[in-house]
């Protein structure tokens, strides 16, 4: 048996559900109707992060064994729990990544492209490394509200034919582009346009090495749905005339999503011995409706740096809306994450949440109803404004979002898979074993039993 595996970030079976009502004839729907479907239960301690439980996943032992607690985070060597995908190279499997989380450096596989966190473009094989930079340099670029500006210059739509980009996904960006002269709204849509291109980069690659074990990270839903999901299902009512553009943006997502699984559903077709498989490792749920009273941003984190009396630090790559400063050792770090930890709001509640490990700081900007209404915080006896802090406040498009919860989706198709509607909960760290013994290939003895 051959896997690939469709990562679908913070997806929870409610989404596919919608989905499935939407486009009865989907993907996700045939998915539902019959494939071996299951819920991802997280194993590890809130909050949850997606660089966090994706490696439980991928490892088959939780956070406090394998350590990885934020994105980029270098990799231990050697390694005692390593990924799935290691194990299987191992045992002579051939295999491509593209974009799993803590996937840098680009093992010695068919085909690598690390994720996005990685600190350099190094991918497998080397003619992939353009496409890396220009995705990169992509997410580099893309903050909260994107930049009415064209996503790709001129003269890299030659290099993205080259790597794979087939005239569809062209014609779909070239739409997008046309569609914001009319509404403008409509370039936030922009991340999910970028997904259909990598889409056709991986499988470009995929059908050239027809790898035992490939998976492909997509982005894209996780990030419309914390922004967009109360404007496009709405606690009580009907959608809000002002919403239909929030709205339309996740459900294009969605569409978008439900496309790529049909072209990876449409492989097994000549190909009997391929499964499919479709993971979240946690997912998202409404937050309590309530009023709108923006959101803090931490915009400048070297004041932040600089008020406390911290040592300096470079910016390390992390997932908006937090930051990762890395620090010359740990002591420094440590002193910084103390001094953070003592500023507060008007009502004593911590500003901000701020996680170490070795010399790296992960630093976000709690969202406090005191902060968010009175804009002032206070350090070191002081009430200052929230400039003093390197926070801005911004108005979200919506009065609601969604945040992560521990159930997620995995389900899988083909290579004699049974239609299983149950959607049982199978505990994260079962993952890794699961999908190797699909492979062939005998679980390391950390690992728990795979599923039978």
């Amino acid at each position: 048996m051959r896997i690939l595996v469709y990562e679908l970030n913070e997806i929870p079976w409610s989404v596919v559900d919608r989905q499935v009502a939407r486009r009865p004839r989907g993907a996700f729907a045939r998915l539902v109707r019959e494939g071996a479907c299951h819920t991802t239960q997280a194993v590890d301690t809130p909050p949850l992060h997606p660089w966090v439980t994706w490696p439980t996943l991928h490892r088959g032992v939780p956070a406090g064994v394998h350590g990885l607690r934020m994105p980029g985070q270098p990799l231990p060597s050697p390694d005692p729990h390593p990924p799935l995908w290691e194990l299987a190279r191992r045992a002579r499997r051939r295999v491509g990544l593209f974009g799993p989380f803590h996937s840098w450096p680009p093992p010695p596989v068919d085909f690598a492209l690390p994720d996005l966190f990685a600190p350099d473009d190094q991918a497998v094989p080397a003619s992939l490394v353009p496409f890396q930079h220009l995705v990169r340099s992509q997410a580099d670029a893309c903050g909260r509200v994107v930049e009415a500006r064209p996503p790709v210059a001129p003269r890299a739509l030659l290099g993205l034919v080259r790597a794979g980009v087939g005239p569809r996904s062209f014609a779909r960006g070239a739409g997008q582009l046309l569609g914001e002269r009319r509404e403008a709204a409509r370039a936030v849509r922009r991340p999910a346009v970028g997904t259909d291109v990598a889409m056709d980069v991986f499988l470009h690659h995929w059908r050239r090495a027809r790898p035992d074990y490939a998976a492909f990270f997509t982005n894209h839903l996780a990030w419309l749905m914390h922004r967009y999901w109360a404007a496009a299902w709405p606690a009580e009512g009907g959608r809000a005339p002002e919403d239909r553009p929030w709205a339309a943006a996740l459900e294009d997502g969605l569409d978008r999503a439900d496309d790529q699984l049909g072209r990876l559903l449409a492989l097994t077709r000549r190909d009997p011995e391929l499964r499919v498989v479709v993971a979240s490792s946690m997912g998202q749920d409404r937050l309590p409706p309530g009023p709108n009273l923006g959101a803090l941003r931490l915009a400048d984190p070297d004041r932040l740096v600089e008020l406390v009396g911290a040592e300096p630090a470079r910016r390390g790559r992390a997932m908006e809306p937090d930051h990762v400063l890395l620090f010359a050792d740990s002591r420094a770090a440590a002193a910084f994450v103390a001094r953070v930890g003592a500023i507060v709001d008007p009502d004593g509640a911590a500003a901000f949440s701020a996680e170490q490990a070795g010399t790296a700081v992960r630093l976000h900007a709690e969202q406090q109803h005191a902060a968010l209404v009175h804009r002032r915080l206070r350090w070191a006896g002081e009430l200052r404004p929230l400039e003093a802090y390197g926070l801005v406040h911004l108005a979200t498009e919506t009065a609601g979002a969604a945040h992560h919860v521990p159930e997620g989706v995995l389900a899988w198709w083909g290579a004699g898979a049974r239609a299983d509607a149950g959607r049982r909960p199978v505990e994260a760290t079962r993952y890794a074993p699961t999908l190797l013994h699909m492979l062939g290939v005998a679980p390391a003895a950390h690992h728990e039993a795979p599923l039978a």
